[in-house]
């Protein structure tokens, strides 16, 4: 039921190739099934048969059932903690059990939460969890293991820092909103926060020294003032920066983009808030002198600084001290959205708001059908889905005096988290996760496992995003490093520049594949590597022994013998010519008057490749060996050698009788 997106690379090609192989080295740390044998501690939490498990209960039926409905259970088992958490959060706030569901819907189905969910769930589930844990009146024993385990669980489910780290100081702008005694019991909060903390270091150990060195994400930095008004506005109108149809992002893709932003694109994902029309609701209905404005005032505080980082020029010092400078601003769309839900919640209270037939009117016309018009303005388009809904609030305004009194606040918040069901409800999908772990043995499997048959058991295609070959089961070049693999790739680029090399390859990256001179990095998460620095020599190149005719040392000088190895009556040469690749069209013509006997072999030079910044040259090698058939010893002054099928078309090698 459903599409699937492919704008979801986070998961469909890295999270879930990611479990594919986990599955496939039998939940082992190191991964053998990939050419880079990286360790699988990353990151996301995947199934590993270590003692982090403990803290994963998402993952435990990995261990006791089929890895399909493992994979299923866990997505299962994130929305459940989702939305059984936010329900408990909201009532611990004193809101009523009704609207605390329709709250919890309304976040479920908000645009961040679906549009990251495949990526993030286990961080947005975890706020609420910690939000109510801290709130909610514990004795200090229970508070600590409660929270020591929590605490553990939501770091290890997806151990993005940056994220963290917001999501921490959302956390306490809440508490100090809504339960500012809640501090009181600090001998239980401090210690459980130094345990989980101790509990995640323990785990990634070995991990967080390598990461904190690499170029991304370690020494990553990202400026203030980068979210298109428009997403800001999608908190207040969550329809407002996408076409609905087909889930577009109207922003430009290069809105703020340039040499000093090159962490800035912008897709359905990275415009993505809380957003939902309770925020209007609330100031439509609100009794402005009965709100609560302690609270109110404080998350809304909270909110402004968010803002303030998200829209505007802010100074550079504020991102280091709250550590947001780590990650680009638009990620903060989930806290400050959802301090504005909070701020939003604690008005829509039935003692606190007044519902009136012109209250309602301005409402739709404030939301739904502004949102309308603000997009035709900003963007010069009119999504059916703003028309469906202004339709669908007139009509909940008209229904809404149908109900007894009491109900009508409720019935009003659902109305508001049903919009957000029908706009984003379609986004993610419902499918069989029995062919992510049972792959169809296609022609294309085929093909691509008789091409790793050649090449020495790996494969180095391009046209292959993330880690998908490996999820199917290949050692493959095309990849995802959680961590930098500088060992593997100095073995292929052993001459390559020092600091060109750090700068290229020291990063979690996307490794593609391509027809490309050198490596490079064009962007700070992907690695762009040259394919034919790994395909393994195959001995295409024929060697043929003619008649010396005068005169051969004339034509274009297309090589060079590099060195002469007398091995009994043999003599082995070793040189390069200038041949593009490896194919049959390509060989050497050896000119003698002796009767000999040849076998020539491809041999990389990547030396060579580096010296001339081309490492599709990378096979100009040759070792050729000739063996005289009458026994004599062989000298190289016997011999002239003409390259064919290079660049140059065909000419001689210097050396041997060629001077």
């Amino acid at each position: 039921m459903g599409v699937a997106r492919r704008i979801c690379t986070d998961e469909w090609c890295l999270m879930t190739p990611l479990f594919q192989a986990a599955v496939r080295n039998k939940f082992e740390r190191i991964n053998r099934t990939s050419f880079y044998n990286e360790d699988l501690r990353n990151f996301y939490a995947l199934p590993l048969r270590d003692w982090g498990l403990i803290f994963r209960p998402q993952l435990w039926l990995f261990f006791i059932a089929s890895p399909a409905r493992a994979y299923s259970f866990y997505f299962a088992f994130l929305f459940s903690t989702f939305l059984i958490g936010y329900g408990l959060f909201f009532r611990e706030l004193g809101i009523s059990p009704a609207v605390s569901a329709a709250a919890a819907l309304a976040i479920y189905f908000c645009g961040y939460s679906q549009f990251w969910w495949t990526t993030v769930a286990p961080l947005l589930a975890g706020f609420a969890w910690i939000a109510w844990i801290l709130l909610r009146p514990m004795k200090p024993v229970v508070k600590f293991v409660a929270l020591a385990y929590t605490f553990a669980w939501w770091m290890l489910s997806h151990f993005y820092v940056p994220f963290l780290a917001e999501i921490a100081l959302t956390t306490g702008i809440v508490v100090l909103a809504f339960r500012p005694r809640a501090i009181r019991v600090w001998r239980a909060i401090v210690p459980a926060a130094l345990v989980g903390i101790a509990i995640v270091y323990a785990y990634f150990a070995g991990v967080i020294p390598v990461m904190r060195a690499t170029i991304y994400p370690g020494h990553r930095t990202v400026g203030p003032g980068l979210v298109h008004p428009a997403s800001w506005a999608s908190q207040f109108y969550p329809l407002v920066d996408f076409d609905a149809r087909e889930y577009e992002s109207l922003i430009p893709e290069d809105y703020r983009a340039g040499p000093e932003n090159v962490n800035v694109w912008w897709n359905i994902s990275e415009v993505a808030s809380v957003g939902s029309y309770l925020p209007i609701l609330a100031l439509c209905l609100v009794e402005f002198r009965r709100a609560p404005r302690r609270p109110i005032l404080i998350l809304l505080a909270g909110f402004a600084l968010m803002t303030f980082w998200e829209l505007a020029p802010a100074p550079m010092w504020l991102g280091r001290l709250l550590y947001w400078n780590h990650a680009p601003p638009q990620r903060l769309l989930f806290c400050s959205g959802m301090l504005l839900t909070l701020a939003s919640l604690a008005v829509l209270r039935s003692d606190l708001v007044s519902i009136t037939p012109v209250r309602v009117a301005i409402f739709v016309m404030a939301g739904p059908a502004a949102g309308l018009l603000l997009k035709r303005a900003i963007f010069g388009m009119t999504d059916p889905a703003d028309s469906i809904l202004c339709a669908f609030f007139a009509t909940v305004a008209l229904a809404v005096w149908l109900i007894p009194a009491r109900m009508r606040p409720a019935a009003l918040i659902f109305a508001a988290a049903a919009a957000n069901v029908y706009a984003f409800g379609r986004f993610n999908p419902v499918q069989s996760a029995k062919p992510i772990f049972d792959v169809p043995e296609t022609a294309r499997i085929q093909v691509l496992r008789a091409n790793a048959e050649e090449n020495s058991g790996f494969l180095a295609e391009p046209r292959f995003l993330g880690a998908t070959l490996n999820g199917l089961g290949f050692k493959s070049v095309s990849h995802v490093l959680m961590s930098p693999q500088l060992e593997v790739f100095r073995a292929y680029f052993p001459t390559m520049d020092a600091a060109a090399f750090e700068q290229t390859f020291n990063r979690f990256a996307h490794v593609e594949v391509a027809d490309v001179p050198v490596p490079s990095s064009p962007h700070w998460h992907q690695i762009r590597v040259p394919a034919e620095a790994f395909r393994t020599p195959r001995n295409l190149r024929e060697a043929i022994v003619e008649e010396y005719f005068p005169g051969a040392c004339e034509g274009p000088r297309v090589g060079a013998i590099e060195q002469f190895k007398s091995i009994g009556t043999a003599l082995q040469l070793s040189g390069w010519a200038r041949w593009r690749g490896e194919d049959p069209n390509q060989g050497l013509r050896i000119l003698t008057r002796r009767k000999l006997a040849a076998n020539l072999e491809t041999v990389a030079r990547p030396d060579y490749a580096e010296s001339i910044q081309d490492y599709r040259f990378g096979k100009v090698g040759f070792r050729l060996t000739l063996s005289p058939l009458d026994h004599r010893p062989l000298a190289p002054n016997e011999i002239v050698l003409l390259g064919f099928g290079t660049v140059s078309s065909a000419g001689f090698l210097r050396g041997a009788g060629c001077p």
